[in-house]
């Protein structure tokens, strides 16, 4: 349903009539950010039942006095997309973009599994996604504009993993898909009338289906925060 839905908003903000579309202001932008905690804890199947980390990534780091471990850090992503608006009647503001995410830190090292076994793990995940959001875009004496939107996006990404262990030998690659709902608060501060640089915080939530790969089970998590600054351009 919501996926029917985001493509029936693409096509409405694609098609509109032209009177319709003679009273937007339009904008295009493109910006870089990133995202901490990408994919969630990261669980799956063998986590769980293989090495006891109920909570994936959480509970995944053990060490001992006589044991080499690495401590495994959460996954920190970078991103990047471009965005296109429509902002009509002054205040009311709908906006589509295309984003890209690729985890840059974490996410490898090694651990103890419950027998003190030494394993080898490796966590990264890549997404992309379509939101499309609608909101409101008030302006701020003259040169600053803070907008607040809401809606949702096709997501679609590729999560790995990688146990690895004298008695344990996993690896799983999870393509998979959602349409998370997404919230994303801007604020813009224009240079001249027609050029702005702007930040905002972007927060989506929601989860695809448990897939299955290999010998392990798992969901991707598109769930987070993410940062991002960037410019955009008025066509006045």
């Amino acid at each position: 349903m919501r996926n029917r839905l985001i493509i029936l908003l693409i096509v409405i903000f694609l098609t509109a009539p032209s009177y319709i579309l003679a009273g937007i202001e339009y904008s295009t932008g493109i910006y870089f950010g990133f995202m901490p905690s990408m994919g969630g804890n990261l669980q799956s199947y063998v986590q769980r039942n293989s090495l006891g980390a109920e909570n994936g990534i959480e509970d995944i780091n053990r060490t001992s006095d006589s044991s080499d471990t690495e401590k495994i850090d959460r996954l920190i992503g970078a991103t990047g997309g471009i965005e296109f608006r429509g902002i009509f009647r002054d205040y009311y503001l709908i906006k589509l973009g295309l984003n890209f995410t690729k985890d840059i830190y974490g996410g490898e090292g090694k651990t103890l599994d419950l027998t003190g076994d030494t394993v080898e793990v490796k966590y990264s995940m890549f997404v992309y996604d379509i939101p499309v959001t609608v909101g409101l875009s008030i302006p701020f004496w003259k040169d600053v504009r803070i907008s607040l939107t809401g809606g949702i996006a096709y997501a679609r990404g590729t999560y790995k993993n990688s146990f690895k262990s004298s008695t344990l030998n996993s690896s799983a690659k999870f393509n998979n898909w959602a349409v998370p709902v997404v919230i994303i608060l801007c604020g813009e501060h224009f240079i001249d009338n027609n050029l702005s640089l702007m930040t905002s915080i972007n927060y989506y939530k929601g989860a695809s289906e448990v897939k299955k790969s290999n010998s392990d089970y798992a969901r991707n998590d598109f769930s987070g925060f993410r940062w991002n600054a960037g410019v955009l351009m008025y066509f006045r």
